[in-house]
């Protein structure tokens, strides 16, 4: 019998256990285990644009803004 591993308790269950389709290699010891691991997928889905765009690629220190073109003459 193959075993799977509960990604959020740990927990090795039994590849009968409680599923989420296209996670073949996942198993759920519970329903409340199931439904936390959905929740955390639609949360990372959601953030993913808004989190793009309010910090950028560098944690939004703005290193890819155009430079300011102002010529310094002495």
């Amino acid at each position: 019998m193959k075993t799977l591993t509960d990604p959020i308790c740990g927990m090795t269950v039994d590849e009968k256990a409680l599923r989420v389709d296209g996670y073949e290699e996942l198993g759920f010891c519970s329903e409340g285990c199931r439904t936390t691991f959905l929740a955390r997928q639609v949360a990372t889905v959601d953030e993913t644009p808004a989190a793009a765009e309010s910090s950028g690629c560098c944690g939004g220190h703005g290193c890819h803004q155009e430079s300011d073109t102002t010529t310094v003459t002495s």
